[in-house]
């Protein structure tokens, strides 16, 4: 059995990520736990590529703009990747279909979206999509996603599933971006998540921010950070509001909503600066659902629904008029609708699954991959280079 050094902060304890807590939810095999002569490998790897990258590092430069070594990433492309955290929504979108009471859909809704962040965690970075890649790929219950690459720069992807019973679609558009910030790599997932119904209910969010510290030395910790809200067309309509962690390493979207800052957390190159010490990071989160005010006054807003729990444990509602409390989501009763991830026997020429770097990556030919991966950079900066003279 392999020993997971890749840590969640689970009430001041060390969480550790392995096989079993369902990171793999496509059933590639790939095995997400990192073990302790991984990550040294990796972290030489880290090291070479900051020294390459010289003064872009300082400057923060975006991640996802920089090629890196492939010795950095796993063998999945961004549009595989974020299916991993839609596998409960087969399971949850059932429920909220029958569903008649507004509070309700919301709370069912916030479960679901808080449900999928623990299978969507590796430390490992996914490969860049090619602008027009595609990812085609079907639930076990039938239901259909489409995935595609819709920009190369900014990088944009974009999605869309469906049901077999047509009675929801999910679809949306996320632009990807990390920072170096000393021994922490930060970013997210930016934009909007749209869930519409046929019965005329909808909804939409904005993932959390995620920061991985000890990316040179020390433990390696993953955390959501930052805040998420939730809206519906409710009449009137109701709004959840979700905080991850501690307020004060709490992630800030700069205005144009490019970038990802840690706010009041500040981060050696080695560890925690002496003003970071005593600052809690952990798995939990709070919140509330309330009935939005005409005028947009917070203090005006009612507050239906106290939300408490854990990323990585369950998620409780409180309601406040009857101060009864429910478990809408525990991790080990999560409800996965499984991902059919075998390659098309027909597939199309743009399938991620089918390029030549990734699957040289998962025969474990790592000089191989690197060399696909450099000549298919060389050919996308080409063909971009063509593209702007029109």
């Amino acid at each position: 059995a392999t020993v997971s050094v890749l840590y969640c902060n689970y009430k001041g304890d060390m969480y550790p990520f392995d096989t079993e807590s369902g990171i793999d939810p496509q059933g590639t095999g790939h095995d997400y736990a990192y073990t302790a002569e991984a990550l040294k490998e990796e972290r030489e790897a880290v090291w070479v590529f900051i020294k390459r990258l010289g003064s872009s590092f300082l400057e923060g430069k975006d991640l996802v703009s920089v090629s890196m070594p492939v010795t950095l990433c796993e063998p999945a492309t961004f549009l595989e990747r974020m299916c991993r955290g839609w596998v409960t929504m087969p399971y949850y979108c059932s429920l909220i279909e029958k569903e008649a009471k507004e509070a309700e859909r919301m709370k069912l809704v916030t479960a679901m979206i808080v449900s999928g962040l623990h299978l969507n965690t590796a430390c490992k970075k996914p490969f860049n999509p090619l602008l027009g890649e595609t990812y085609d790929a079907k639930f076990e219950d039938g239901t259909i996603i489409h995935n595609e690459q819709t920009s190369h720069h900014p990088p944009v992807s974009s999605w869309e599933v469906i049901p077999p019973s047509k009675g929801w679609k999910f679809h949306g558009t996320a632009k990807w971006s990390g920072y170096f910030a000393g021994n922490q790599v930060q970013g997210g997932q930016l934009g909007m998540n749209y869930l519409t119904f046929s019965n005329g209910y909808e909804v939409q969010w904005e993932l959390p921010g995620i920061c991985v510290s000890g990316v040179l030395t020390g433990n390696r910790i993953l955390d959501h950070v930052g805040s998420m809200t939730i809206k519906d067309n409710s009449s009137p309509p109701l709004v959840c509001k979700v905080g991850f962690g501690d307020q004060r390493h709490m992630m800030q979207k700069m205005s144009d909503g490019s970038k990802w800052l840690a706010g009041a957390m500040t981060m050696g190159l080695f560890g925690r600066s002496t003003e970071s010490e005593g600052i809690k990071q952990d798995d939990e989160l709070s919140g509330h659902i309330c009935i939005e005010s005409s005028n947009g006054n917070d203090a005006e807003k009612l507050i239906l629904s106290n939300i408490t729990g854990s990323w990585l444990r369950g998620v409780d509602f409180t309601d406040t008029d009857t101060k009864k409390s429910r478990r809408y989501w525990q991790k080990d009763k999560t409800q996965i609708t499984k991902i059919d991830n075998s390659v098309p026997e027909k597939p199309l020429p743009t399938d991620a699954r089918i390029r030549k770097d990734l699957l040289a990556l998962k025969e474990g030919n790592i000089d191989l991959a690197q060399e696909h991966k450099e000549a298919i950079e060389v050919e996308q900066r080409r063909i971009a280079k063509l593209r702007s003279k029109k």
